[in-house]
């Protein structure tokens, strides 16, 4: 796959928190999969980002599901 800036993010916090996780492909979109406590979480992607802020969204979105969860 080709790189992607929001995937990159996603995957810098998840590595940053030591849980493991999945890129897949998701039609026009992709996908990060990861499990948190036994319950899988998905974060879909769009392929290119809309603007400058979509990597800081997806990783504040990340930071948020890991504070929910623990």
């Amino acid at each position: 796959m080709k790189k992607n800036v929001v995937y990159e993010a996603i995957s810098r916090e998840l590595d940053n928190a030591g849980i493991r996780h999945i890129r897949s492909r998701r039609g026009k979109h992709e996908a990060v999969e990861f499990e948190i406590e036994g319950e899988r979480q998905m974060i879909i992607m769009s392929g290119s980002p809309s603007d400058w802020r979509t990597p800081h969204n997806a990783r504040s979105h990340v930071r948020r599901v890991l504070r929910q969860r623990g």
